[in-house]
């Protein structure tokens, strides 16, 4: 019973824990993990918005300060800097951010934990100090995962698992447990 509910909450099936645990990846999983890497909505792509926008500012101050200022070798001056380098530099910036964050070439390598589950979750708190989000993560094996609600119906805290997950392009940071493709109970 305990196995169908890590299989259900964290979608895997027998041949997925199976390729997982001799150090593969499924082809389902492959397509999810592509599919994950490309799915970067406005949060995800932030950085790379903001670059866009600092980008935009320059070419704006530069237009301003052309029309403001009557002297040419200025307007030439300026205009070049903050009307083409600047949005150049940063706009560039932003696109290669845009362009890596859709990319199908990422770097996927299988990992797994194991150890004790403990599952933390914690109140944030907006400005006005009333509740804003809570906040839940799985900790496994010293390695520290962002989790959904309802992790604990799926995972016995206390219990010991080996949990299989991917990491994209050897970025290690806080990962999603949807990164983590499989789970077995030891």
């Amino acid at each position: 019973m305990e196995e169908q509910k890590l299989k259900n909450y964290f979608q895997f099936d027998a041949a997925d824990l199976q390729a997982n645990q001799n150090g593969q990846f499924t082809e389902k999983q492959k397509a999810r993990m592509i599919k994950d890497s490309k799915s970067g909505g406005i949060t995800e792509n932030l950085g790379a918005y903001i670059f866009l926008f600092i980008g935009l500012i320059g070419l704006v101050i530069a237009v301003a300060a052309g029309i403001a200022n009557p002297d040419w070798g200025f307007r030439i001056a300026f205009g070049l800097s903050f009307g083409c380098i600047w949005p150049l530099v940063w706009g560039g910036i932003g696109v290669r951010y845009l362009i890596n964050g859709s990319s199908s070439k990422h770097q996927f390598r299988l990992a797994k934990v194991q150890g004790v589950a403990n599952i933390n979750s914690r109140q944030t708190y907006d400005l006005n100090n009333r509740p804003d989000v809570i906040i839940h993560t799985l900790n496994i094996g010293g390695r520290n995962f962002q989790a959904e609600p309802g992790l604990a119906e799926a995972m016995i805290p206390g219990a010991q698992y080996i949990v299989y997950y991917y990491i994209r392009d050897n970025l290690d940071g806080l990962v999603s447990t949807k990164n983590i493709l499989s789970a077995e109970s030891v």
